[in-house]
């Protein structure tokens, strides 16, 4: 319940749901496969709040007041994970509506990427992103997101 601070990035991570951990019977090697990994393309689902606006920012999840416009939750944002040793990255390959307009970058914020390893399909998260770890927005604009991200989920072929 409470926020792990990763001080050398000033990302903060609170895991809501791991993913995939409460199933009966999850074997070892099903948790393996369920790890979030190189070469993944990953679907998620999500809330960004401007934290010093408070203002919701971004979106791709349901929310009450904009419940009649469809198109800025019809489809998740789906991005390429790359994951080497010293580095990892992540470029969106489908962007929800509101991602694409306003911010017009295929780059996942790095903020995202750090909490992946302690992951697994299907996790709920939430980040405080400070701004050197965010989009390209975040940073020029030196502003830090709150992120409800209510799904990293493996995106199926």
């Amino acid at each position: 319940d409470e926020f792990v601070f990763f001080s050398s990035e000033g990302v903060y991570m609170q895991i809501i749901d791991r993913g995939n951990d409460n199933k009966a019977n999850y074997t070892d090697e099903e948790k393996e496969k369920d790890k979030f990994v190189d070469g993944n393309n990953i679907c998620t689902r999500y809330a960004e709040t401007n934290i010093e606006t408070r203002e919701l920012a971004a979106f791709n999840i349901p929310v009450e007041e904009y419940m009649d416009a469809g198109t800025l939750y019809a489809y998740p944002a789906v991005f390429r994970y790359v994951k080497a040793e010293t580095y990892s990255a992540g470029t969106f390959t489908e962007m929800d509506y509101l991602w694409g307009r306003y911010y017009a970058s295929t780059a996942v914020p790095q903020g995202w990427l750090l909490s992946l390893p302690y992951l697994r399909d299907n996790a709920h998260v939430r980040l405080i992103v400070p701004s050197k770890m965010g989009h390209n927005s975040a940073q020029q604009y030196v502003t830090p997101y709150f992120y409800d991200i209510t799904e990293f989920r493996k995106a199926r072929s």
